[in-house]
């Protein structure tokens, strides 16, 4: 089972937690992770379904009714993300900054993270794709260098990383 959510810290335990109407609700195999009550968590099962709960503001909760055959989620502050098994990427929510639409030729995705206002993927290529909000250039994606390659990403509020295959982290965006 795969949780995210915008503001989501891991513990251990079941999840128990309340909807914004008070109903309290208890998700099982979780793998440990409980899920604070933030603004938004998505959860992916191993059979590809998303479930959404939380602050909906932004339509950032409403899972797309044929999302189906999902390897990888994240959440931003008002949107969601998801990847599916084709390598193609899903985005709903507020695209108040243009974080929420899918880059045009984006296929073969890897893996996707989302910050606050933005979003980022990596191909099969190893290239890094970010869109969204660029207030500190955390959507410009930087020049890696030539000898290494991607081998991981995340987002954070206003920045991003990534892990090349040499063990060097690179920052990029609000004080990097």
């Amino acid at each position: 089972t795969i949780i995210t959510g915008y503001g989501l810290t891991e513990c251990c335990g079941i999840v128990s937690m309340c909807r914004h109407d008070d109903t309290p609700e208890t998700i099982s195999n979780t793998s440990g992770r409980a899920i604070p009550d933030v603004e938004v968590q998505v959860v992916g099962d191993q059979d590809g379904t998303v479930v959404a709960w939380g602050e909906n503001t932004k339509g950032q909760a409403i899972v797309p009714e044929d999302l189906t055959g999902v390897s990888d989620i994240a959440a931003g502050a008002y949107h969601s993300l998801a990847l599916k098994n084709d390598g193609t990427v899903v985005a709903w929510g507020w695209d108040n900054y243009g974080q929420a639409p899918v880059s045009i030729g984006l296929t073969g995705v890897t893996a996707v993270d989302a910050g606050i206002y933005h979003s980022l993927a990596l191909d099969s290529d190893g290239k890094v794709w970010a869109w969204g909000f660029n207030n500190f250039d955390q959507a410009t994606v930087p020049d890696f260098p030539n000898d290494a390659e991607v081998a991981a990403i995340a987002a954070g509020g206003w920045h991003n990383l990534v892990l090349l295959d040499n063990g060097e982290v690179v920052a990029w965006g609000y004080n990097a």
